[in-house]
């Protein structure tokens, strides 16, 4: 909508798809909370990416972070009382709990920076290709957000891509995501940087291994 990703719901029997809200920026890496009463999401806009709760009932919105940062991929805890999310406010991404009214935000994290998400096999992955290339993009895309939110934010493109898979993955499976600057340098190297992506099962074995190579946009 607008060449800007935008969050959707997606009534799986009668397939009717409906957009959430009307914002004036990109909004993604949407999540429910316990009741399913509540969603949050990430919105950017001029440069700064903020987390948003959604009323589903009211379709009402309240802003929860409001920070020169880039705050996404916000998680409830199991009791709705709490919210998880990765913030770049600290230097490097890390990552932070708040109260779910957006207070007594904490961080939890001391790593280098690294990104890292949860991510599900989507259902409709059924073949060994589909799987694959469903993983294959996922770790592109965690990957994407350490590259173009670490040293300055920047929008960027993946030139080279490579991926060293181990295992196939099953439709429903969930995946960890780690996204991180790998054997290359954490710093743009003019508008060229490199990046590291990993994805692990839910014991602990690596699934796949990929590197990617990635340029800025001009400014």
């Amino acid at each position: 909508f607008n060449d800007e990703p935008n969050v959707y719901l997606f009534e799986v029997a009668t397939g009717r798809t409906e957009r959430l809200g009307s914002f004036p920026g990109m909004t993604f890496a949407p999540r429910f909370g316990p009741d399913g009463d509540k969603l949050i999401m990430s919105l950017a806009q001029d440069g700064l990416t903020d987390i948003y709760e959604m009323d589903m009932r009211t379709q009402s919105i309240n802003q929860l972070t409001k920070s020169a940062s880039i705050d996404t991929s916000p998680s409830y805890s199991p009791d709705g009382k709490r919210i998880v999310f990765n913030s770049d406010r600290g230097g490097t991404q890390q990552l932070y709990v708040m109260d779910a009214d957006g207070s007594n935000v904490r961080r939890i994290s001391y790593g280098d920076g690294r990104y890292a998400t949860d991510w599900t096999v989507p259902d409709w992955a059924t073949s060994s290709l589909t799987s694959s290339a469903a993983l294959w993009a996922a770790l592109d895309c965690t990957a994407a957000f350490y590259v173009c939110g670490s040293d300055g934010e920047r929008m960027a493109f993946t030139v080279q891509y490579a991926v060293d898979q181990r295992r196939a993955v099953a439709p429903g499976e969930r995946v960890a995501i780690v996204g991180w600057n790998g054997d290359y340098e954490p710093v743009w190297d003019g508008r060229k940087r490199g990046a590291a992506s990993a994805a692990f099962g839910e014991d602990g074995d690596v699934i796949a291994l990929a590197r990617s190579f990635w340029v800025s946009a001009p400014e």
